[in-house]
């Protein structure tokens, strides 16, 4: 009976852990329970479609802003598969609006943005005629 207990317990600790650690998730912010369910949804979706794509974001964000492509080969891949698992999870646990959090709120898709060169060079607007 006791070890029952402890094994509950110790569970209970792990699984709300990552609540202690990371931010709120982006949909969290939603104020009724439609908004919400949609939330997690689109949020789930995207990490456990594109998690994996941090194996490559990490390493060159770090190399744009000068930091360790080693240590963010290692970041990217434990991202990958945190925002991976997690998306999964969120995506099973949809209808219950209870935050899963992930490592940097997920994946960031404005950070893809910022990434693509081809942004850079793009004109904003079409030339004058």
């Amino acid at each position: 009976m006791i070890q029952r207990l402890l094994v509950l317990f110790v569970t209970v600790i792990l699984l709300s852990a990552p609540s202690m650690v990371y931010a709120a998730s982006p949909w969290m912010a939603e104020k009724s329970y439609g908004q919400k369910v949609e939330g997690k949804l689109d949020f789930g979706l995207m990490n456990f479609l594109a998690g994996w794509t941090e194996i490559y974001n990490q390493p060159r964000l770090a190399k744009q802003e000068g930091r360790s492509i080693a240590k963010a080969i290692g970041t990217g891949f434990l991202n990958a598969a945190a925002d991976t698992v997690g998306g999964l999870v969120n995506v099973a646990t949809f209808l219950i609006p209870v935050d899963i959090p992930l490592p940097h709120n997920g994946v960031d898709i404005d950070n893809y943005k910022k990434l693509d060169p081809a942004s850079e060079t793009a004109p904003t607007s079409p030339p004058a005629s």
